[in-house]
């Protein structure tokens, strides 16, 4: 996995909001596949490895940087981001169990296998629909959040990005 967050050590916030534009390149990727599926289309295993491959690397780094990284700074020096921190951190666990009923169907598409177009269908938009609308809601409530942080503090956060990317 490419180490896709250079600027987190100086501009966490573009990081993320860079990582939330690759998400959101993602869902349109299964999207994309989705439609393709009942064609045996070549681009499919390609594409659902790919995909599969950041639901379980990529995606896992984005939500430890929310989690691990932001969240707890937040706590301590905005206690009212509470709610919001909870509620995201519900949301990471709900996207999670998606993810998990998604890989499967990725994974046999990725081998060159078939699977039920409806069944994919419907796993692809249990896990686009809600993680879309926890990007928009991080975007409206998390980032302007984030930018009232204290500079030293965003530039930690920051720096643990960057070194959870180097393992």
């Amino acid at each position: 996995m490419p180490t896709p967050l250079p600027t987190a050590a100086r501009e966490p916030i573009a990081a993320l909001a860079e990582c939330h534009q690759r998400i959101r390149t993602y869902c349109e990727g299964l999207r994309r596949v989705v439609a393709l599926s009942a064609e045996a289309d070549p681009r499919i295993p390609p594409a659902a490895a790919q995909a599969a491959r950041y639901l379980r690397e990529g995606l896992p780094l984005h939500a430890a940087d929310e989690d691990d990284s932001l969240a707890p700074r937040l706590r301590r020096a905005q206690p009212e981001t509470a709610a919001l921190l909870d509620t995201l951190a519900r949301e990471h666990t709900t996207l999670e169990e998606r993810i998990a009923r998604l890989l499967p169907s990725l994974d046999t598409l990725a081998a060159g296998g078939a699977v039920d177009p409806s069944t994919l269908a419907a796993a692809v938009t249990g896990f686009v629909e809600p993680m879309e609308a926890h990007l928009h809601l991080e975007e409206a409530e998390l980032f302007p959040a984030l930018e009232r942080l204290d500079r030293v503090e965003l530039l930690a956060a920051g720096a643990e990005m960057v070194a959870r990317r180097r393992g």
